[in-house]
């Protein structure tokens, strides 16, 4: 279970790569402004879903108070 939670945790930091490659998308000019601020909204929701869910295995790892 430890290996999963290390693998949730490294998940958002790939999700702020994406919003790096949204940054070069608009400076290239690949997408519209609507079609970016999506993708950003998306991101985000998708980033607060991985951390909630890291933070629910802790929870459900961590050994009881005494």
């Amino acid at each position: 279970m430890k290996e999963k939670a290390r693998f949730y945790w490294m998940a958002p930091r790939s999700a702020t790569e994406c919003a790096a490659i949204l940054d070069v998308a608009r400076e290239l000019q690949l997408a519209g402004e609507e079609q970016l601020r999506e993708a950003r909204e998306q991101l985000r929701t998708i980033v607060a879903m991985l951390i909630g869910l890291v933070k629910h295995l802790e929870e459900r790892n961590r050994p009881p108070d005494p």
